[in-house]
């Protein structure tokens, strides 16, 4: 996340919400420093950002996010 916030690394990123706690929520799909593919999941409450789930991508996940690599390189 560092990285990430540094600009050093990049991340496809994407809204989401709970309706179960109505938390306005975000997403990171992300290349962790040892090359796995991991989704951060946050919690915005300006002007911070909790980290309240991380885990690896599924097998279409992770291919979905290396074309958007292949893409936006």
């Amino acid at each position: 996340m560092r990285r990430w916030l540094a600009g050093q690394r990049r991340a496809w990123g994407q809204p989401a919400h709970d309706p179960a706690t109505g938390w306005q929520m975000y997403r990171l799909w992300i290349r962790a420093d040892e090359g796995q593919i991991v989704q951060v999941t946050g919690r915005i409450a300006p002007p911070d950002f909790y980290i309240v789930d991380v885990r690896p991508l599924t097998a279409a996940e992770t291919a979905e996010f290396t074309q958007w690599e292949a893409r936006n390189d």
